[in-house]
């Protein structure tokens, strides 16, 4: 074999090794976004079970809902932290404050306005992973 055919064989088994690797490297990252989502997914889903147990009018659990929403807040923000300061930051960004009128209990109003901002913080870090990832 002459020079030529050796510097042939060498560039397609270089390229043929950088393919592999990118591959390798994009069935890896998938892989570990989509476990990082499912985590994410998890507590999305406690954050919505409590907006759906806010205390209404007149309650008297206002006290035990207010200490969930900041262990859900504190156990989310963890999570985040060790995958992402970026998303971290993201999801304690209070960039927008619904309106409106909420029939909750008027003590748990302005936590009931954070955990909608968390809530919906949280689902934009869910939906684009690889920005926060």
């Amino acid at each position: 074999m002459r020079w030529n055919d050796w510097a042939t064989l060498f560039v397609g088994v270089f390229t043929l090794g950088i393919v592999t690797f990118q591959a390798a490297f994009g069935l890896w990252a998938s892989h570990k976004t989509r476990g990082r989502r499912l985590k994410i997914i998890n507590f999305l889903e406690r954050g919505q079970l409590l907006r759906a147990s806010v205390p209404r009018l007149n309650s008297s659990s206002f006290n035990q809902w207010i200490e969930d929403c900041k262990t859900w807040e504190d156990e989310t923000l963890r999570l985040l932290k060790e995958n992402s300061k970026f998303a971290a930051a993201s999801f304690v960004h209070e960039n927008l404050m619904p309106v409106g009128e909420y029939a909750v209990d008027s003590r748990v109003r302005n936590d009931y306005v954070r955990l909608l901002i968390l809530l919906e913080n949280l689902k934009g870090i869910m939906e684009r992973p690889e920005v926060y990832f």
